[in-house]
């Protein structure tokens, strides 16, 4: 059976993506570089294509993530068609096709958007997130969509890195992010990061860190003993469902970024 079975067009829903350009400057032509991470708990793996080519393999799952891969960017009238599908993992003998197990079915976000709002030379994470409280039952519609950011960073000075946090888990609210390096005790604070806030670079010294985040006070996520490197810089952020527990249990993970 193929590995997607996909449905009419649920939900789409487009979003803004990272304004490098206006529709009047100067089209270039090249590529960017884009890189995608699940951090849906509410979905299951997700078939990422653009302009109807894979990017991702069969499916990333929910805490994975891609490696960069090239986005053409060219003129306004050549766009790219990023879609992202839900897939069905696994048939019980016997059923039917057209029944699907909750978010399994539909198309969770399109983006159609000319080419100029991503620049050459660039790169970019979009993360698959969601804001579904409760699971829906066989719905063809889905609050699930993408969010893209900018990776690209000022080189760090000698024996600096660069640490931003991105907040993920839209049952979370407002939280508090504090990065303690091990070896100076120099704490970093990141304060009110809200669902979904742009992220923006902190600059830290390199060393073994524990990351915890708060909420009012109380320790909701933690990540000890994280190995930060001088030179590089760093995506950290906040996945999963408040009050959970096992794989959606809220959780910290990190990626590094390339320039």
């Amino acid at each position: 059976m193929a590995g997607a079975m996909v449905l009419a067009l649920a939900s789409c829903t487009k979003d803004k993506l990272t304004k490098d350009f206006t529709a009047s400057d100067i089209q270039q032509k090249g590529n960017a570089k884009m890189r995608f991470i699940h951090v849906a708990p509410d979905l299951p793996g997700i078939s990422v294509r653009f302009n109807d080519n894979s990017v991702v393999g069969d499916s990333i799952r929910y805490t994975e993530k891609s490696g960069y891969t090239d986005v053409v960017v060219g003129s306004s009238e050549s766009n790219f068609m990023l879609d992202m599908i839900p897939i069905l993992d696994s048939l019980a003998s016997g059923d039917e096709p057209s029944f699907y197990t909750p978010n399994e079915t539909g198309l969770i976000t399109s983006y159609k958007q000319a080419n100029y709002m991503l620049q050459v030379g660039k790169t970019y994470t979009c993360f698959i997130v969601d804001t579904v409280k409760e699971r829906p039952v066989l719905t063809l519609s889905y609050a699930g969509f993408s969010r893209i950011v900018t990776d690209n960073f000022v080189t760090p000075g000698a024996d600096s890195l660069k640490a931003r946090f991105y907040n993920a888990s839209h049952t979370a609210g407002m939280v508090d992010v504090t990065f303690t390096n091990n070896s100076t005790g120099v704490v970093t604070n990141i304060s009110n990061v809200a669902f979904l806030q742009t992220p923006t670079y902190n600059t830290l010294t390199s060393g073994d860190y524990n990351i915890e985040v708060k909420k009012v006070g109380a320790t909701m996520a933690t990540a000890n003993n994280v190995n930060l490197e001088a030179g590089k810089a760093y995506t950290f952020m906040l996945r999963g469902i408040m009050n959970s527990s096992g794989n959606t249990e809220l959780g910290i993970d990190f990626v590094t970024n390339d320039n």
